[in-house]
């Protein structure tokens, strides 16, 4: 998914877990003519967009993230740019999601993209996509 549509994202998550117009009308406070238009947004505030997880109990700003990943490579940046936070807190790791895992196994095994491509444009370091590739084959093999 190249370009993010939130509110059709979550109008598409309610719909498939049947969440009912009432309590989502009801957890918000507002009435479902406003959640109706949240639905019809391309972009939510962050503070939205929290609730929207909680009620859902979906980590939507890993939309985000994954993105980020999959389409400008900004982990690799990260990595090497050893970015501080405001707090003074440095970015030490990346963190990957089990989307992104699979992501780049996919690109690997399908020989889309070499290990090293993977490793330089995801900032995925070369032990660690390695024992991905590993337990990757491992699960195949057992079924």
């Amino acid at each position: 998914m190249e370009k993010i549509n939130i509110g059709k994202i979550i109008k598409e998550a309610c719909t498939t877990i049947e969440l009912k117009e009432e309590r989502i009308a009801k957890f918000f406070s507002m009435p479902y003519s406003e959640i109706e238009k949240m639905y019809q947004q391309e972009h939510l505030c962050s503070e939205l967009l929290l609730k929207w997880s909680k009620l859902i109990k979906y980590d939507f700003f890993r939309i985000y993230s994954s993105h980020l990943i999959n389409y400008h490579g900004i982990s690799a940046k990260i990595k090497s740019e050893n970015t501080v936070i405001e707090n003074g807190l440095q970015v030490r790791k990346n963190l990957y999601t089990p989307e992104i895992k699979e992501f780049i196994i996919q690109k690997v095994q399908s020989g889309k993209m070499s290990t090293t491509e993977a490793i330089e444009r995801y900032g995925v370091g070369r032990t660690t996509l390695f024992r991905w590739l590993a337990k990757e084959k491992t699960n195949n093999v057992n079924f």
